[in-house]
């Protein structure tokens, strides 16, 4: 499945410029890891209501999806900020991202990959195409994430939250990818991702193709109100959108 999504008015300008960028080929995609290439299944969310509730820190249903796809240290350091001293929040937070982290790596390191994920990979990877992935997940998580994935030799670069001076919706972690592979032009990056942070990151990055997947944490209803471009059932359905004229 793919749609395409008209800009918002208010950011007609904006449009016009990246509408008007009409050849070129990608050089680069920029990928979610959790719920776009490995499935979540809820992973992450458990994890969160679990250490949460055993540390006696307060949460809503909406601290919790606004949660998905942003910096998991920032997430819980903004929760315990409200509710501890100011001279516990630091000491915290550590603690309970610990049990976080643990929690989400007892369910997400042998989790499936993504229907159609090593072979979308292989295809994109043959076409010169760079892949970076951008996480909220700390680098010691995401790198068992990916350890013994049948793709992990095909990932040009890795970058967390922790790597630039502030994670998604920001779009530092996708200029720090083009800045360390060296590709120069906004116009070839291709973002993707499965949560609003993400599609709010590639939009504030200015990316040609800014991709909504249906197959993790936020639902259509979520990602088809935030601007994109495309919206994709599975990250699989990649190639053949970007082989697109």
């Amino acid at each position: 499945m793919t749609t395409t999504a008209p800009p918002p008015q208010s950011r007609a300008a904006d449009e016009a410029t990246r509408t008007s960028r009409t050849s070129g080929t990608a050089e680069l995609v920029v990928s979610d890891l959790a719920g776009t290439l490995v499935t979540d299944a809820g992973v992450v969310a458990r994890a969160y209501e679990d250490v949460l509730t055993r540390f006696g820190i307060p949460f809503t249903g909406d601290d919790l999806t606004q949660a998905r796809g942003a910096s998991k240290t920032a997430v819980i350091t903004a929760l315990v900020r409200r509710c501890a001293p100011p001279e516990r929040v630091g000491a915290l937070s550590a603690e309970i991202l610990s049990e976080f982290n643990a929690a989400a790596l007892a369910g997400l390191t042998d989790a499936p990959e993504v229907d159609g994920v090593t072979e979308a990979i292989t295809a994109l990877k043959s076409t010169g195409i760079r892949l970076a992935l951008t996480t909220g997940f700390t680098r010691p998580v995401a790198e068992q994430i990916i350890a013994h994935r049948p793709w992990r030799s095909d990932i040009d670069l890795l970058i967390t939250a922790e790597d630039v001076c502030g994670g998604r919706p920001m779009p530092y972690m996708i200029f720090h990818a083009m800045h360390l592979l060296g590709v120069r032009d906004v116009a070839t990056v291709a973002v993707i991702g499965d949560t609003v942070p993400d599609l709010e990151s590639g939009t504030n990055a200015g990316a040609r193709w800014v991709i909504g997947v249906l197959s993790g944490a936020h639902p259509v209803t979520l990602l088809g109100a935030t601007r994109h471009t495309h919206l994709l059932s599975t990250f699989a359905e990649l190639p053949v959108l970007l082989a697109r004229p």
